[in-house]
């Protein structure tokens, strides 16, 4: 019986599983990016709708000094 292709089949094998592994572990760090980005997003959001609410009781408080 001749075994020579079972080094060629097990490298293959290798390759497979390490490149699941690889794309395994990649997919999770990009859903921890993901949802990280996402609670960013929301956070700048906030702080924008913040910044513009006071620049608007600024302005109209200084449209009433003017007046």
């Amino acid at each position: 019986m001749d075994f020579s292709f079972l080094p060629v089949y097990a490298l293959l094998l290798f390759v497979v599983v390490g490149f699941g592994s690889l794309f395994g572990f990649l997919r999770i760090f990009w859903k921890d990016i993901k949802s990280e980005f996402k609670e960013l997003k929301l956070e700048l959001k906030s702080e924008i709708q913040e910044v513009r609410s006071e620049a608007k009781t600024e302005n109209q408080s200084l449209r009433t000094e003017m007046v």
